[in-house]
């Protein structure tokens, strides 16, 4: 297992994971589907075998085929990041609140979240550094969730860097917050802040696990209201949550599936539930175990 190269200028397009095989972007440090860390190897291959490699796995995570004919080395670089870079998928399970708490060495500065989110002060050091109404437009949002916020920064210690939040008159260490409040500065980050290539699909598990009740309904008008991506996929089993997508349920703007013990799927319309509807909220349905929508798991 080998990281693939140009042949022409020595660019990297792309890193096999030698444990799992995916595919993953060329500077990230982690495999983000198995977590396997990369060591400093590659080799350069031959041209006719990048291609059939890059074909592969394009067409694994269901990207559009490519004639390896037209898969030249010009055009390599924009349809790999048309692959890896505009879809992303994350487990608010898989956050690790502790990684995130640490500080880090401040010369590891990157621009894509880690699957596990442990780089979140590393991106948004770039972020920041990139452009000043970046961490404004992070702080405006948050407050939404945390009223009295003050400011979110990175802080220098020790030659090491670390997250600080001001709330109230009180500065606050990420080591001094909640779990729910981590989870929602790394929610912040991936709904609502733009980054260098806007989403094609964001897809994550579970999005309010440890978010207070009142918090997953702000989150629901994140996922609603943010041009960050062109399609979010939210898998739940909030009736909160639920509840703030009732209109645009109703307005036919989003599409609900239920998926049963069995593994069957199937999708949920609105005209098919109307009557069972009134004037509830799609949450009220799952909270009663109503049988268009019941949430029990039995």
């Amino acid at each position: 297992i080998y990281n693939l190269k140009c042949v022409s200028c020595g660019q990297e397009l792309l890193k096999v994971c030698p444990s799992c095989k995916s595919v993953n972007i060329p500077d990230a440090i982690k495999c983000r589907k198995c977590g396997y860390t990369f060591k400093e190897v590659s080799a350069v291959v031959e041209h006719n075998k990048e291609v059939n490699e890059v074909n592969h796995e394009l067409h694994d995570i269901s990207m559009p085929a490519y004639d390896a004919k037209l898969f030249s080395q010009q055009n390599a670089k924009d349809l790999l990041q048309q692959a890896f870079l505009s879809v992303y998928a994350y487990s608010s399970f898989k956050f690790n609140v502790n990684s995130v708490r640490q500080p880090i060495d401040p010369r590891y500065i990157t621009k894509y979240l880690l699957e596990d989110a442990s780089n979140l002060i590393s991106v948004f050091q770039y972020y920041k550094g990139d452009k000043l109404s970046w961490k404004l437009k992070y702080v405006e949002h948050l407050r939404e969730m945390i009223h009295d916020l003050k400011d979110v920064d990175i802080v220098s210690l020790l030659d090491q860097n670390t997250m600080r939040i001001v709330m109230g008159e009180e500065e606050f260490d990420l080591s001094d917050v909640s779990d729910g409040t981590i989870k929602a500065l790394v929610l912040n980050f991936l709904i609502n802040m733009p980054t260098e290539h806007k989403y094609t699909l964001l897809a994550i598990d579970e999005p309010e696990n440890n978010l207070h009740p009142a918090w997953q309904k702000v989150l629901g008008d994140w996922i609603r209201f943010s041009d960050n991506y062109e399609q979010c996929v939210i898998s739940t089993h909030s009736p909160d949550l639920l509840d703030t997508f009732t209109d645009d349920f109703t307005h036919d703007e989003i599409a609900l599936f239920v998926f049963s013990a069995e593994g069957n799927i199937q999708q949920i319309k609105y005209e098919d539930i109307i009557d069972q509807m009134g004037d509830w909220e799609l949450g009220d349905l799952y909270r009663t175990d109503d049988p268009a929508l019941g949430g029990w798991p039995w």
